[in-house]
C-alpha cells in the first residue's frame, strides 16, 4: 500500500511519499546478525491529531520493523488529542497518561 503524508502549514500544504522498501535493502536487514528492539520515546501535549497522526505513521512506515513506540501525555487538556491517543489500537505503541 502507497501512503502519502499530507503536512498544512498555514495556507500551504505539503505531500510526501516514503520511498519503497527496495529487495536490496529487504535483503540486508534480513540478514542483520541482531535485531534489537529501537524504542522510540514521544512527549506529547495538546498536539493536533493530524501531527500525531502524521508522526505515528513515520515510524510505521520505517523499514526497519523491530521498534515499540512509547507515547506518553503529559496530561493535555485538548480532548481531541487524548480521544485519538485512546483510539490507537498497535501492539508496537506503548501509551501512558500522567
Amino acid at each position: 500500500m502507497l501512503r502519502s503524508l499530507q503536512l498544512f502549514h498555514g495556507t500551504r500544504s505539503y505531500s510526501y511519499i516514503p520511498p519503497l522498501l527496495s529487495p536490496e535493502i529487504e535483503a540486508v536487514i534480513n540478514e542483520f546478525s541482531s535485531k534489537p528492539l529501537i524504542s522510540i520515546i514521544m512527549p506529547v501535549y495538546n498536539v493536533d491529531p493530524l501531527y500525531l497522526d502524521a508522526a505515528i505513521n513515520s515510524v510505521r512506515d520505517q523499514w526497519y520493523k523491530q521498534w515499540e513506540l512509547c507515547i506518553t501525555d503529559d496530561a493535555s487538556t485538548n480532548k481531541e488529542t487524548i480521544k485519538y491517543l485512546k483510539s490507537i489500537q498497535d501492539k508496537n505503541i506503548i501509551i501512558t497518561f500522567s
